[in-house]
């Protein structure tokens, strides 16, 4: 992972490569640990409310974006688990490699009232990119593409939102 250190805003907690786990905070809860090459939420899936799913082609303004809204327990479990442990390396020059890729924004509402966000990009087998909202970005082997699976058990329910409403996910 890149270095990480903007101690200038209130509760943004310092990361650096390599010592172990962290955890950022921001205005809503972004609890994602990482080591330099596993990369963890900080919630369990009993901790998970729901999940808010927004399926878009990867662009910094796409041009659409649906909305589904997993509730169903099982799913929530394979979600949290794709993101538990998940072996990572760095994702510094995914920019390309992401551009017009399937991309899934998940927005976890726990069951505490806060939300975790985190956006994951398939382009293809065993390459996936995870991306926070903060710009940091980590390539992993785990997930499918959301989109073509479909999500939650009926996919049918997603709606079309605007773009606006999904987790931000630019890379920095």
């Amino acid at each position: 992972m890149a270095t990480f250190n903007d101690e200038r805003k209130p509760g943004w907690a310092a990361l650096r490569r390599g010592r172990g786990r962290f955890v950022v905070l921001s205005g809503v809860l972004l609890a994602q640990a990482c080591t330099a090459d596993a990369v963890t939420l900080g919630f369990g899936a009993s901790d998970v409310e729901q999940i808010e799913v927004y399926l878009y082609e990867f662009a910094a303004e796409p041009a659409e974006v649906s909305r589904s809204v997993i509730t169903d327990r099982v799913e929530i479990a394979e979600q949290v688990q794709m993101l538990t442990d998940a072996p990572v390396t760095d994702a510094d020059d995914a920019g390309e490699l992401v551009a017009g890729a399937s991309s899934a924004g998940l927005r976890f509402l726990l069951r505490d009232g806060s939300t975790s966000e985190i956006t994951r990009v398939f382009a293809g087998p065993k390459e996936v990119v995870l991306i926070w909202p903060d710009g940091r970005a980590a390539m992993t082997e785990w997930g499918s593409d959301l989109a073509f699976y479909g999500t939650p058990s009926d996919p049918d329910a997603n709606e079309l939102v605007d773009p606006d409403q999904r987790p931000r996910a630019v890379l920095r």
